[in-house]
């Protein structure tokens, strides 16, 4: 009886080591990538969505962006009192500072996300109508943080492509060449998009504000 339960145990074993092999080659049910969100225009739309969250984030215009302005300004505390505060109104920011580190991290998100997004739109098979003012929303956000950061720190790194495992490293480049990105996706968003939106969302305007 014992050899026969040992008989029944190796072919049910070596059954789900043949068949399971073949469910490794099969990709999750659940996993996203680009040929699928951007196969439609409401699922790219909802990505681009996305994009303008990152930029409304807390780490973003959502909190850490006017808290750092504030103090920086030596006008008024921001919200959070202390250290991290100190430091901003004496102009004296260490490395370490937690207030400025969110700050720089909500800008970079946004770009980081933003260059995906254009690769991805620039490959999908979209109307022209729907990428290019898609693509000019994109411009207008990448052109926003970089300005940001360029008004801030000066010379930051700039990259414009989206990120990869060997790739993500990026020394500062001199400010005068982030402006000039700074214009050229202004420029790109005053061309792509439309003179009116909905609330929320940029417009050709609104990019011909920031040129100017």
């Amino acid at each position: 009886m014992k050899n026969i339960k040992y008989y029944l145990l190796s072919l049910t074993l070596t059954g789900c080591l043949v068949g399971c092999e073949s469910l490794l080659d099969e990709e999750p049910l659940y996993s996203q990538n680009s040929a699928i969100v951007f196969s439609s225009e409401n699922n790219a739309e909802m990505a681009l969505l996305g994009c303008y969250g990152y930029m409304a984030a807390p780490n973003g215009y959502g909190q850490m962006w006017q808290e750092v302005m504030i103090g920086g300004s030596g006008l008024s505390y921001a919200q959070r009192n202390g250290a991290d505060q100190d430091v901003l109104v004496r102009l004296n920011v260490p490395v370490s500072n937690s207030l400025v580190s969110l700050a720089w991290q909500g800008m970079y998100k946004v770009v980081a996300e933003v260059n995906a997004f254009i690769e991805s739109m620039e490959g999908s098979g979209l109307s022209d109508d729907v990428k290019k003012q898609f693509l000019g929303e994109a411009y207008f956000l990448r052109a926003l943080a970089y300005y940001n950061l360029a008004t801030v720190w000066g010379d930051v790194p700039l990259k414009t492509v989206a990120s990869s495992s060997d790739g993500i490293a990026v020394e500062r480049s001199p400010k005068e060449e982030v402006y000039a990105q700074v214009v050229a996706d202004f420029q790109l968003a005053t061309d792509n998009m439309a003179p009116e939106s909905e609330d929320g969302r940029a417009n050709a305007w609104a990019a011909k504000a920031y040129l100017g």
